[in-house]
């Protein structure tokens, strides 16, 4: 899938059993949108809206800004908010980021774990995105098939 094709999807899962999470990537125009799902009980629990500016530290570096909103009762905002700042600073594109996993009955270890998961999902994307492209994904692409 590459920046501009509209509606190609690149997915990808890591974990096992009900630790297992999914990501799917989905351009709109140069914008991407992002799900990160799984647990047993996938969902929408929360979408952040990153856009990447200039860091406020030192200009030359990107950073981003994200607007989150989160259903009652989620904390799925602690991973939309910064995996969408993440990914926006680093392929500097708008990223919608849509996260919503539950494994019932978890733990603060499974909690860690999940989160790391999901971590790994998206820097898995990032790197594909800058592996396959030009250093963003404007240009560069994202393909859904298996390295």
């Amino acid at each position: 899938m590459s920046g501009g094709n509209s509606g190609a999807v690149y997915e990808i899962s890591a974990g096992e059993g009900r630790f297992r999470l999914s990501l799917a990537a989905t351009w709109a125009g140069n914008d991407l949108v992002v799900t990160i799902t799984g647990g047993d009980a996938p969902h929408i629990g929360s979408v952040a809206v990153a856009v990447p500016r200039p860091s406020l530290r030192d200009p030359s570096v990107t950073s981003a800004t994200a607007s989150v909103i989160t259903l009652v009762g989620h904390k799925d905002d602690e991973l939309a908010k910064p995996i969408a700042e993440f990914m926006a600073a680093r392929l500097k594109v708008a990223v919608v980021a849509v996260v919503g996993i539950h494994v019932d009955g978890a733990t603060p270890d499974d909690v860690e774990c999940l989160r790391d998961i999901a971590w790994e999902l998206a820097r898995s994307c990032v790197a594909g995105a800058v592996r396959q492209g030009s250093g963003h994904v404007r240009g560069g692409a994202l393909r859904g098939d298996s390295e």
